[in-house]
């Protein structure tokens, strides 16, 4: 991932870290029940997939606004 050093919506600080979660990290369009996959013919995309040790993903954080950047597998 390209390095981010300021945020594009507020100029704060983006500080370098890790999204994690137990399982895969999805996201989408709506709020789904507990899924362990995505919905791709709903155009959810699968952001990290997990094995026993969860799942992580490189993502940014602005101090100021706590905005949090990340980019999937593609």
């Amino acid at each position: 991932m390209e390095e981010l050093k300021v945020c594009p919506y507020c100029n704060g600080d983006m500080v370098q870290g890790y999204i994690q979660s137990p399982r895969i990290i999805i996201w989408s369009k709506k709020k789904h029940r507990l899924s362990f996959l995505p919905k791709e013919y709903e155009g959810d995309i699968m952001v990290k997939g997990a094995n026993l040790l969860g799942a992580y993903e490189q993502a940014y954080c602005c101090q100021k606004c706590e905005t949090i950047i990340i980019r999937g597998n593609n």
